[in-house]
């Protein structure tokens, strides 16, 4: 995903934003800026399925929550943000079981996943990862095709990379979860 590519400054309201149309592009709202996200490459697809297929049973079998792709996640009101991670996981702790919303989740998820496109500029995610930090997503997970390496954010200070043999650990919010980097990156 191209990460902060606003389309002019002027600040939308959460309804103005709401009430776009569909585009070819992925929409999201940064303080109030709308951010245009263009299709990302196959690769990038390829890593989002198979992180999405091991969240998902994992979160299924053990009935933790929901694993969702691309989902929109109300983080502010005001200004408004809006963002929409590759992959995200909100336990039924948050959401009940029974329901999903509408439109965009009204709150933030547990985990957010971001899978770095070549368009992506480092500012950007990071500006990314800190809005879903200071909205109350427990960890953010930052995958990078290029290097096989996935940064594990906790705080704007506690960043984790895990590279090679190492697995990725769903820690507290998804026990029992490990996920080998080398099985992220197979295409």
């Amino acid at each position: 995903m191209l990460g902060h590519q606003a389309t002019n400054q002027e600040r939308l309201t959460l309804e103005e934003f709401e009430r776009l149309p569909d585009a070819d592009e992925m929409l999201e709202l940064s303080r109030g800026v709308l951010v245009r996200e263009p299709q990302p490459p196959a690769r990038h697809g390829a890593v989002v399925i198979n992180l999405l297929r091991e969240l998902d049973a994992h979160v299924r079998d053990r009935e933790l929550g929901r694993a969702v792709v691309e989902a929109g996640f109300l983080l502010a009101e005001d200004p408004p943000t809006v963002r929409r991670p590759d992959a995200a996981f909100v336990s039924f702790d948050r959401w009940p079981a029974e329901t999903l919303p509408e439109g965009m989740w009204p709150i933030a998820p547990d985990i957010a996943v971001e899978v770095v496109s070549p368009s992506n500029r480092a500012a950007d995610i990071h500006e990314k990862v800190l809005q879903y930090l200071q909205a109350g997503v427990g960890v953010v997970w930052v995958v990078q095709p290029t290097t096989h390496t996935v940064e594990v954010w906790r705080g704007p200070a506690d960043i984790h990379v895990i590279r090679g043999d190492e697995a990725l650990d769903g820690g507290d919010l998804l026990p029992e979860f490990r996920l080998s980097i080398s099985r992220l990156f197979e295409y």
